[in-house]
Formats: structure tokens, sequence, C-alpha cells
């Protein structure tokens, strides 16, 4: 027979961990149980739902579910509650005060005819506050992507390799003045690129018709990403 012997402060210690683990594990069982307002038939979605692991993997589930004809009002519930729980995740970030970044993605997306790789940029953003832009003004997003000092000679273009980095502007359409508040919208961006990592930033600036005005808001650090193609 073994004896484990501990001090008192060890002891105490591992009773903490022992109900951390007990109510971790309590917590993650009860996620994954449907709710029992919730028909049989529905088990297969409240599953999808719980399976979202970002706000947009939440979003494209819960535009599926909201244009189905067997769309059901527990699982609306399920999402905001599945929302909460990966907002709280991670902290808000805002391009603007009232103009939020929900969540970012880059996708690869395929060669083109001439084997350079093509990707998109999406974001997932909501504007909580209407946009207001003086007369003949417009708004633009911007994407600025990095690579590391030994990729920088497999960007695309001379100027890219000059500057060690790629910037895309893209127009929002419809206005971003137009948005209905508090609603998620997805826009996105094509670019061609190396199949290396990036380190991307993004940000709006302001123009009228005939240059750029500046910046506004906060220029936000997404991080490192990178996309390859999946084994065939």
């Amino acid at each position: 027979m073994v004896c484990l012997c501990f001090g008192g402060g060890a002891v105490l210690i591992l009773i903490v961990l022992m109900v951390y683990l007990w109510r971790y594990t309590n917590q993650a069982s009860n996620e994954s149980i449907p709710p029992s307002n919730l028909a049989e038939e529905y088990y297969p979605l409240f599953r999808v739902i719980q399976s979202a692991d970002s706000l947009f993997s939440l979003y494209e589930i819960s535009k599926q579910i909201s244009s189905s004809t067997d769309h059901h009002e527990v699982l609306t519930r399920q999402i905001q509650e599945r929302e909460s729980y990966l907002r709280s995740k991670t902290s808000p970030r805002f391009l603007t005060d009232n103009l939020e970044l929900l969540d970012f993605r880059w996708e690869y997306k395929g060669n083109n005819i001439h084997g350079e790789a093509r990707f998109r940029a999406y974001w997932l953003l909501s504007l909580h506050q209407p946009f207001k832009l003086p007369p003949g003004h417009s708004v633009r997003l911007i994407l600025r992507g990095t690579p590391k000092f030994s990729h920088m000679h497999l960007l695309m273009d001379e100027e890219e390799r000059v500057h060690g980095t790629f910037i895309v502007p893209l127009t929002f359409e419809p206005p971003l003045e137009t948005w209905t508040l508090d609603t998620p919208y997805v826009v996105f961006i094509p670019k061609l690129a190396p199949l290396v990592p990036f380190q991307f930033r993004t940000f709006l600036i302001e123009k009228d018709q005939t240059k750029v005005i500046g910046k506004i808001g906060q220029v936000l650090d997404l991080g490192w990403y990178i996309d390859l193609p999946s084994e065939p």
C-alpha cells in the first residue's frame, strides 16, 4: 500500500484543485445537454451551435438557422447564450467608439491560373451608433499585412517588397452610414499573397472627393495569421 502524506497547505491546494476540476467538468457537461423545452428534432442543431468556437462560425450557423423553415425560438436563445460565452473569452475591439470588430478571418481560396495564392480577408462588424460624415466624404476600411523579414521578398509586387508590407482598402457596400444598428455585417476583400504568416492591422480612413483626410479611430492589431491549403 502506498501512503501519500501532505502538509496542511498542500492538502488545501489539492482540495481547491479538485473543486475547480469538478466545477469545470460539470459546466462543460451541462453545456452539452439540450434544454428541456427543446424538441428532440432540434438536438442536432443545438449541438452545432455548441460547437461554434468563434463569433464568425456562430454568425454563419445563426444565418443558416434563421433562414430555415424549422427555426425555433429556443435555438435563438441558445445562439445568444453561445455568443455571450464567446464574447466573454476575449476583450471587445472597436475601430471607432461605435464600430465594433467582432471577428476577423483570413482564408486561402486556391491558386489562380498563374499559380498565385488567392486569399480573402473577412471582417465581422457591428455598428452601435449612427456613423456620420460630412457631405462628399466617405470612409474606407484598411488592411495592412506584414510578413516576417525573411518573407518580404515573396510579396506580390515591387512596391510591396520595397515597403515590406501590403495595404488594401475596402469600400463599404452598403455604405457604413446606412447600416442597421447592433446588427452583424460581413465585409470582405480579395488579395493575392504568398503562403506565409502575416501580422495584420486594420483601421479606417476618411476621404473626400480628391484626397485622404486621415485615419479615424484606432488601429487594431489583429495578430498573426496563416491559412494553408488543405491536405489532399
